[in-house]
């Protein structure tokens, strides 16, 4: 078993889905373990509604869908990655987050 991989949990997608449209997608990626993209989801949820306005929505439905579709997926028996992403966009953002901590 890899530390990198998220296992069963016994958590309800639609609680992670819920948690994460009340949170800005904190909440449903700290419940199925998913850590940075738990911090990093605000971060850029926020960003986007500050500086314009609809495309921070998007994003915020973008979190909240993903967190959703990651916890179906490891609920039905599936491990998944840490930095798993339903979105292929979603997965840049974090990409794009760790090249700059890098620098």
């Amino acid at each position: 078993m890899d530390s990198s991989e998220i296992h069963k949990i016994n958590i309800s997608p639609c609680a992670v889905f819920l948690l994460s449209m009340l949170s800005m997608g904190f909440g449903g990626y700290f419940l199925i373990g998913q850590g940075r993209k738990a911090f990093t989801a605000p971060i850029f949820v926020m960003i986007g509604l500050v500086l314009f306005g609809i495309p921070g929505i998007t994003l915020w439905s973008a979190f909240s869908i993903d967190a959703w579709k990651c916890a179906t997926k490891v609920k039905n028996g599936n491990s998944i990655n840490i930095d798993e992403c339903y979105y292929t966009t979603l997965y840049y953002l974090q990409y794009w987050r760790k090249k700059i901590r890098h620098i």
